[in-house]
């Protein structure tokens, strides 16, 4: 996953689809399933993710082994209620459902497959990979939903081993 694109893919996707209501929610029941998974999204997925991003690459400094492991921690219950909430729908003739709606692609996956797409490449291992196996499904349903998003996201990469912290040289030494 492109992670320069990965949190203004859904912008993007509502900025060029003029004249699909759906992508917010077609129904009052689908539009407040949108707004809930995207405050989700933003709340619980995204931030922890995000921190422990910058301070694996070195962007902020490390901030003590406890608040790590708490982001990790963060981050690994909430993939796993997404990856219980897609297990519960299940494949559907080969096909995911999304989570807001039974058939139309939302914002709110357009931003799960993006965060969820962008922590393929160094924090789904193959363990995490294996133990929620209906995330990589679920990604690559929503990518393969429209025209132009796989361009966009990339592939869902997975990586052989989760990248974490490691102390630069000269943090080591002292």
């Amino acid at each position: 996953m492109n992670n320069s694109y990965a949190y203004r893919c859904p912008r993007f996707v509502v900025a060029n689809q003029a004249g699909r209501t759906d992508l917010l929610g077609s129904t009052p029941k689908s539009a407040a399933l949108v707004d809930q998974w995207q405050s989700f999204v933003y709340t619980e997925l995204g931030p922890p993710l995000h921190r422990l991003f910058i301070i694996n690459n070195h962007y902020i400094p490390f901030p003590g082994q406890e608040t790590y492991d708490q982001l990790v921690t963060t981050a690994e219950r909430a993939l796993e209620a997404l990856n219980r909430y897609i297990a519960k729908f299940g494949p559907d003739g080969g096909k995911r459902r999304f989570v807001a709606t039974e058939d139309a692609v939302t914002v709110a996956d357009l931003a799960l497959a993006a965060v969820i797409g962008s922590a393929s490449g160094w924090f789904l291992d193959g363990a995490r990979r294996q133990k929620w196996a209906e995330l990589e499904g679920y990604v690559e349903g929503v990518v393969g939903s429209a025209d132009g998003l796989g361009e966009i996201y990339g592939a869902f990469s997975g990586c052989d081993k989760a990248v974490s912290y490691v102390p630069k040289a000269k943090d080591a030494a002292a």
